[in-house]
C-alpha cells in the first residue's frame, strides 16, 4: 500500500510595505540649508579656479542639488557673486573690530592689529578677498548690502585714530600691502606663517613714523 505523501506546508506571502517617503520641510535640504551650501561651493570655485569659472550649475553640482534649486536664492550668477562677497564683507568687518577693540586707548596698536588681521584674511581667501574689491560683481551700486557695509569698515578704521579722516588712508595702505601678496608682487619672507607678523611690524612703523611727522 503506497504511503500518502505529507501535504506541503504552505508559505505565506510576506508583504514588505515600504518606509514613507521622508518629507522635506520648506526651504530644507538633505544638506542642510540650500543657500549656504551654495556659498560654500561657491567659495571653493573662487579659490581654486576663479571668478571666471564660477556658475550657479558648479555651485548646484558641487552643492549636490539639482540645476534649478538654485534659483530658489540667487535670480543669477550675479546675485551668487554679491551675497558670497557680502557675507566676505561682514567677515572682515567682525575681524577688524574683534581686533581693534582691545587697544581702543592705543591708536598706534590699534591699526596695527586690525591691518594684521585684514591682511590675515586676504592672504586666508584670496579668491573672495579678490571677489570683494575686483570688477566681477557688474553694477556693484545696486547692492545696498556692498556699500554699506564697506562705509562701515571705513568708519571702523577710521573710529579708532585721533583724525577719522586718516582712515581713508590707513585702509589704502592696509589693502595695497594685502594685494601686493596676493599677488605674490611682495615677498616678506618666512612663509605664510610669517606674514601676520611681519605686516605688523610694517604698519607699526609706518603708524609710528606719520606720528613723528605730525610732531
Amino acid at each position: 500500500m503506497a504511503k500518502a505523501r505529507p501535504k506541503k506546508a504552505k508559505l505565506k506571502k510576506v508583504v514588505v510595505k515600504k518606509p514613507p517617503p521622508l518629507k522635506k520641510s520648506k526651504g530644507q535640504y538633505h544638506h542642510g540649508n540650500l543657500r549656504a551650501a551654495m556659498i560654500d561651493a561657491a567659495v571653493i570655485v573662487l579659490e581654486n579656479h576663479g571668478a571666471d569659472e564660477l556658475s550657479l550649475r558648479e555651485s548646484a553640482r558641487r552643492a549636490g542639488v539639482s540645476q534649478t534649486a538654485p534659483y530658489r536664492h540667487f535670480k543669477n550668477k550675479q546675485a551668487l557673486l554679491a551675497t558670497v562677497a557680502g557675507d566676505g564683507f561682514r567677515m572682515l568687518l567682525e575681524e577688524l573690530k574683534s581686533a581693534g577693540v582691545p587697544y581702543e586707548d592705543d591708536p598706534v596698536e590699534a591699526v596695527t592689529q586690525m591691518g594684521a588681521a585684514y591682511i590675515r584674511f586676504a592672504t586666508e581667501q584670496p579668491g573672495r578677498f579678490r571677489l570683494m574689491f575686483g570688477r566681477d560683481i557688474k553694477n556693484r551700486h545696486q547692492y545696498d548690502e556692498l556699500e554699506n557695509v564697506t562705509e562701515e569698515i571705513a568708519d571702523t578704521i577710521g573710529g579708532v585714530l585721533p583724525n577719522p579722516a586718516m582712515g581713508l588712508g590707513l585702509w589704502s595702505t592696509m589693502h595695497g600691502l594685502a594685494w601686493l601678496l596676493i599677488e605674490d608682487v611682495a615677498d616678506m619672507g618666512g612663509g605664510k606663517g610669517a606674514v601676520t607678523s611681519r605686516a605688523e611690524i610694517v604698519l607699526r612703523s609706518l603708524v609710528t613714523g606719520l606720528e613723528g611727522l605730525g610732531t
